[in-house]
């Protein structure tokens, strides 16, 4: 999760920090593993953050270039929560903003400055 909450679907399909410790704290429980083990084989990723602020009754339209762009350029998506793009070494997110007139993007990626280029598509994407 963006946010930082980590959400344990055999749980909750809602952010739980007790579940999530709980998760670990099993998991280091069977196999002996301590924190900083598993911690060490985490990838290290960089994730950049934009919003983009729209005119209320133009949002739609914003999302709609991309979504043409995508279909110009035959490039695959997912739509499950507005438009994600995948490639090897990274991933961006365009969504509209739920609480406000905003759209907004992530990127995560293997380095800051891939990040950034992932950043950089989706708002050139965008018109923006």
């Amino acid at each position: 999760e963006a946010s930082a909450a980590v959400i344990a679907p055999r749980v909750q399909l809602s952010p739980d920090s007790a579940a999530a410790a709980g998760l670990i704290l099993e998991h280091m429980a069977r196999t002996g593993e301590r924190a900083s083990e598993l911690a060490a084989r985490l990838p290290r990723l960089s994730m950049l953050k934009h919003n983009l602020a729209v005119e209320p009754g133009r949002i739609y339209s914003v999302l709609q270039r991309m979504y043409d762009e995508l279909e110009r350029e035959g490039r695959e998506y997912d739509q499950t929560d507005g438009i994600k793009v995948n490639w090897p070494d990274g991933w961006v997110h365009v969504r509209v903003s739920n609480t406000e007139s905003l759209v907004r993007l992530i990127a995560e990626a293997d380095t800051p400055a891939r990040a950034r280029a992932l950043l950089d598509w989706a708002r050139d994407r965008l018109g923006r």
